[in-house]
């Protein structure tokens, strides 16, 4: 019983969550924006002009930031993967155990 416990806990915590998903929304969302600022940054008439500069310089902060968001989600995606797979594991190695004592 504890062991089918533990296998349904695990389930749960390989979905993404919510909270995940909504991050990842609001990532595509981020990248959507970002190419249309640089769309109209290329429409721009006058790039010596300190306005358009500024909105350069904001531009490629809020890309930087996007692009640390990604490595991060996805790093934390992928030592996800690996708790759950050393969880997994685990629970084989204890059924494993439990059919080894029914025999």
């Amino acid at each position: 019983m504890q062991v089918a416990e533990q296998a349904l806990k695990l389930l749960r915590q390989s979905q993404a969550t919510q909270k995940e998903s909504k991050c990842m929304s609001d990532y595509a969302e981020l990248i959507l924006e970002v190419e249309q600022m640089k769309s109209e940054l290329n429409r721009a008439i006058d790039y010596s002009s300190p306005v358009y500069k500024i909105k350069k310089k904001r531009l490629d902060i809020i890309e930087k930031a996007a692009h640390s968001f990604y490595e991060s989600y996805f790093n934390m995606c992928k030592y996800k993967e690996l708790y759950i797979k050393s969880n997994q594991e685990v629970i084989q190695r204890d059924i494993d155990f439990m059919n080894l004592i029914d025999i």
